[in-house]
């Protein structure tokens, strides 16, 4: 096969993948939303149900629960828009070769801490899974059900950095 002709099959390949990702973060960050409308309506009806005497026990706990869905649900979109926190005062003055290798550096480093991360929240779900654990508010969810949030979230996030790993490394061979 010539060069040409497998350069042109990896950037349909990637752009294939691209696009399965952006409906994929979309997705994930549409529950993320979802989960702060749902989130702000159960406290407003908390607050109206409170005036009635009428008391639901699970408001506070599962708002905590949404919150943690709405942070890691969301990380994969707000990376594929170029939107988390970067604080780039060294970056901007290095050469551009150099920042590049630097991305792909501390993606690389993102990967491997997102990979423990990954690993120790689902054993923590599975742990909480296997010996039935609940929580301790008035409602005992079992546990592993907010956990779950967390590995969910983080894997999703991972196959985002995975292709923006690809693509920095792709503009650094090509480069910088």
């Amino acid at each position: 096969m010539r060069k040409a002709t497998i350069v042109r099959l990896v950037n349909a390949s990637f752009k294939k993948l691209d696009a399965m990702m952006e409906s994929l973060s979309r997705a994930w960050a549409t529950l993320a939303g979802v989960a702060v409308v749902a989130m702000a309506l159960m406290v407003v009806a908390y607050i109206i149900s409170r005036e009635l005497n009428i008391k639901w026990e699970f408001v506070e706990e599962w708002s905590g629960y949404l919150l943690v869905l709405i942070g890691y649900f969301a990380m994969a979109y707000v990376l594929r828009r170029g939107e988390h926190i970067r604080v780039d005062i060294v970056a901007k003055r290095m050469p551009k070769r150099v920042r590049a290798v630097v991305e792909v550096f501390t993606s690389l480093l993102a990967l491997a801490v997102l990979g423990l991360m990954i690993e120790r929240s689902i054993n923590l779900t599975l742990f909480n899974w296997e010996n039935q654990f609940v929580s301790q508010f008035a409602s005992h969810t079992p546990l592993w059900i907010p956990n779950v949030f967390v590995p969910l979230g983080l894997i999703i996030f991972m196959l985002a950095l995975i292709l923006h790993t690809a693509r920095s490394l792709a503009d650094l061979v090509r480069g910088g």
